[in-house]
């Protein structure tokens, strides 16, 4: 449990740097218009300004045009950080609580924390430039799923808290079995000393 909390732990301290930041790296650079100035939409949330003067290839995300999106992105912080505080109460209370790696809620939520991971780093994203005439395509890397990604981030800590929390019964239902145990095995001798002092009794009254 410790491991899987400290991991929650950092990653969401990466995911949170990179709501925070744009980064916008262009990977196939040498497909774009000369002198191109163009604002493309990536995803509902980003807009991408290209600007390419002189060779030297610019890319500027800016503010996309869904308000929805937009918010989400604005409150992605936030949902990072509370993330974080979950997980950080979850190492402090949890620590020494084992966790069943064959239950399928915790398989969903590692996955979801991957997921969530991975649409914070840059994502190879394919956009189109045309100058009227002729169309050309760039492959760009760019975080645009930040929202998406703080939303994953702040579920699957709050399934972890539900994972452990039902990982808490079973655990109660197996401290049961020692002293079921140890009932049996008084009852056991109890039965055993009263059938010895049977056969003494009996001797006794003849």
């Amino acid at each position: 449990m410790r491991k899987v909390t400290i991991a929650f732990i950092v990653i969401g301290i990466i995911i949170l740097i990179m709501s925070n930041i744009r980064v916008a790296l262009p990977i196939i650079p040498s497909a774009v218009i000369p002198k191109v100035n163009e604002a493309i939409n990536v995803t509902p949330g980003v807009r991408l300004v290209i600007n390419d003067t002189n060779g030297l290839l610019l890319l500027t995300p800016v503010k996309g045009y869904s308000s929805l999106v937009d918010m989400i992105d604005r409150l992605s912080p936030i949902l990072i950080f509370i993330g974080i505080i979950i997980s950080m109460t979850l190492l402090v209370t949890m620590k020494n609580r084992r966790i069943d790696i064959s239950d399928p809620l915790f398989f969903g939520i590692i996955l979801m924390l991957i997921i969530a991971f991975i649409f914070a780093l840059p994502i190879p994203t394919q956009v189109y430039l045309s100058d009227g005439s002729t169309t050309q395509s760039l492959l760009v890397g760019i975080n645009a799923y930040s929202g998406f990604s703080s939303v994953m981030y702040l579920v699957s800590a709050i399934l972890l808290v539900m994972s452990t929390w039902l990982y808490k019964e079973p655990e109660a239902i197996e401290n049961l079995y020692p002293d079921i145990d140890q009932l049996m095995s008084m009852t056991v001798m109890l039965k055993s000393e009263e059938e010895t002092e049977q056969p003494e009794n009996n001797e006794e009254n003849e």
